[in-house]
């Protein structure tokens, strides 16, 4: 009667055990598909620009354009940066805040003085929320 009892904890623990890896596997599958932010520096005409967007996978088109007006064009290179991997290669950033446990997930950094807050349903610029379906763009003065 005892062994049987083991063998049957036994099978149940090993399905359990397969059950677990599997959903594993699949939460990293689905999570890799879902994409990822990205930070890309350029210029507007005499001010810099910083677009932040969701891409990779199947991310939805999100983005959004933030105009540094106290920043010329020419004191910083254009580039790009996926966050928050290379946010410590972005001129001047630092990284305050990641959970990336499902992407895209929660980034937060400053830049240039200001604070940046990124989650899949809005984005925070020194406190202030934006949607991402909202595309006017966010005009920044020191």
């Amino acid at each position: 009667m005892k062994q049987k009892t083991v063998r049957i904890i036994l099978i149940c623990l090993s399905g359990l055990i397969v059950c677990v890896l599997l959903l594993t596997r699949s939460l990293k599958s689905y999570n890799a598909s879902q994409g990822y932010w990205e930070a890309e520096i350029g210029n507007a005409g005499p001010h810099t620009v910083l677009t932040l967007r969701l891409t990779g996978g199947e991310a939805q088109p999100w983005h959004r354009v933030i105009v540094f007006q106290n920043i010329g064009a020419e004191a910083i290179q254009a580039s790009k940066f996926k966050l928050p991997d290379e946010a410590v290669q972005m001129p001047g950033a630092r990284l305050t805040f990641q959970d990336i446990t499902l992407r895209p997930g929660h980034v937060a950094f400053v830049w240039q003085g200001h604070e940046f807050v990124m989650m899949s349903n809005w984005l925070r610029v020194d406190g202030k929320e934006y949607g991402w379906d909202e595309q006017e763009v966010i005009m920044l003065v020191d």
